[in-house]
């Protein structure tokens, strides 16, 4: 991971939270910290969550699975109905925000959450499946995406990462001008083009109503 990727998951607070820009790169720098993490076995139970099934077909498949295949075969293994990651004695758990009900009842010790601005607009995802999972476990948990409007739950958790009265929380706010591996003068050339409303939102990830 890139230095500003990195930062994200060094943090040491229990909840981190993340808005972030368009292709600032947070869910292949998840990828890539689970990897590392299985195999230093610095987790056991993790969790992934994201907005449908079809997008963490891919994300295996194009973040997992290219770095997965260079080890050893008896180091990792891909369940893929449901979706689970083993790696050494970890697993990584992927669920979709499409089925809410299938997060209930299990327990983790890290948790991914991507595309936060969407997958947080589901209360009864927050309330009835998230939260109850945290509630008896130290579970760590990073909650990143870009903001999709203001005043749910993503910009709540945002705001108490802000506060630093709040120590179990921490909030970074990054955009695709932080990722060295994105051509940032074709980003600056087509915001000629786009309305104000979505260079604030998708490029500078700020929440707006």
């Amino acid at each position: 991971n890139f230095p500003a990727q990195q930062q994200i998951f060094d943090a040491k607070e229990r909840y981190i939270i993340v808005p972030k820009g368009r292709r600032f790169g947070i869910t292949k720098g998840a990828a890539n910290n689970y990897i590392k993490m299985g195999l230093k076995g610095q987790f056991r139970q993790g969790l992934w969550g994201d907005v449908v099934n079809s997008n963490i077909e891919k994300y295996i498949q194009r973040y997992f699975m290219p770095h997965l295949m260079r080890l050893p075969s008896n180091v990792w293994k891909w369940n893929r109905d449901p979706h689970t990651i083993y790696i050494k004695d970890s697993y990584i758990d992927f669920r979709s925000a499409e089925r809410p009900e299938s997060w209930e009842g299990f327990g983790y010790d890290y948790m991914f959450l991507n595309e936060a601005g969407i997958i947080l607009k589901s209360r009864y995802l927050w309330e009835n499946a998230i939260k109850p999972m945290l509630w008896d476990s130290d579970c760590k948990s990073v909650i990143g995406g870009t903001p999709k409007g203001g005043g749910g739950e993503f910009q709540k958790l945002y705001q108490r990462g802000l506060d630093p009265l709040q120590v179990d929380y921490r909030s970074f706010k990054f955009t695709p001008f932080d990722n060295p591996f994105v051509d940032h003068q074709r980003i600056r050339d087509d915001m000629k083009d786009m309305s104000e409303l979505a260079i604030k939102q998708e490029i500078y990830a700020e929440f707006l109503e």
